[in-house]
């Protein structure tokens, strides 16, 4: 409820622009469009959506790391069998100590990080460290 379809479609197509203007590419938005009342699967903390994009993908989702901002990111996460990973970024950043031990307690195998940049960052050392090396282009700090 908080867009309509045509504000919704207007973000994502500016954001492909955003990204296509710097050489990257989205290659599928999946939102959930029902309210808590239709009581659906595809809605988080369920899984459903995920189970979808793993199907459409031939994802093994133990193999795919889900990123988020909220509790119910990371429980949608451990639903699927993702590895969950919460940003002190957007709406986590308003977390106190006390809230933030509230919700990884809830999610203990959840990685922790300080923004997008930070995720990225960990992805790039754990998988390609190669990446990581100092030269042009560098992405490590």
């Amino acid at each position: 409820g908080l867009l309509d379809m045509s504000s919704l479609n207007a973000v994502h197509s500016h954001m492909m622009k955003l990204l296509a203007a710097r050489g990257g590419r989205i290659d599928a938005v999946f939102f959930c469009p029902h309210t808590v009342e239709e009581a659906c699967d595809c809605r988080k903390p369920l899984p459903g959506m995920l189970h979808d994009i793993a199907r459409r993908y031939g994802a093994d989702l133990r193999q795919v790391p889900l990123v988020g901002d909220t509790l119910r990111d990371l429980l949608a996460a451990q639903a699927a069998g993702c590895e969950p990973h919460l940003v002190l970024s957007g709406r986590a950043a308003a977390l106190g100590e006390a809230e933030l031990a509230q919700v990884l307690a809830q999610v203990p195998s959840a990685r922790l990080h300080a923004d997008l940049a930070a995720f990225a960052e960990d992805l790039l050392r754990r998988f390609h460290p190669q990446a990581l090396d100092s030269g042009p282009g560098r992405l490590g700090r």
